[in-house]
């Protein structure tokens, strides 16, 4: 067993079994305490030397806030978290301002949401997800039954459930 051991930045803690051979175990706990303390005195050392190079390490911080402030394509946010991790994909809060690039389906009907409730059941529970046209391929700028490509078709309404004729 590792220990808990994940990767050497992170350490899982967990509780040890108790078992009836404490004698043995406080022996084999006692050198593993003494292993762990030389690895963080390894690892001291590698930071106290003048090897590194700063400005590596700021590059890659500069990295790191160029992708955090980004603008979440969900709710507009910037800097607190990525798009694929937002909140709205599961629940979109009643009245809240989603992007351009998304639409709010709702969790009762699927029906696409007018204003802030369903279209349909006029419910105010649905989430977020990207425009996605299986059309044309494009994403982020329309849903199939809107794509520019497919004009004089007829496309289900999905607000109402209606064929609608353009």
């Amino acid at each position: 067993m590792d220990g808990g051991l994940v990767s050497p930045l992170l350490q899982i803690h967990r509780p040890k079994p108790i078992s009836s051979e404490s004698d043995d175990e406080s022996e084999a706990e006692d050198e593993s305490e003494v292993d762990e303390s030389e690895v963080d005195e390894s690892d001291s050392d590698e930071w106290d030397s003048d090897d590194w190079d700063s400005d590596e390490l700021d590059s890659d911080e500069s990295n790191s806030e160029k992708l955090i402030g980004r603008e979440c394509q969900f709710c507009l946010k910037v800097g607190d978290h990525f798009s694929q991790t937002c909140s709205y994909r599961y629940h979109v809060p009643k009245n809240a301002i989603v992007g351009k690039r998304c639409v709010v389906v709702c969790n009762l009907c699927g029906c696409l949401f007018r204003d802030s409730c369903c279209g349909v059941c006029g419910q105010s529970d649905g989430f977020a997800i990207l425009m996605n046209c299986l059309h044309c391929r494009k994403i982020g700028e329309h849903l199939i039954f809107t794509c520019p490509s497919r004009e004089g078709k007829s496309y289900l309404d999905p607000y109402t459930g209606s064929v609608v004729s353009i």
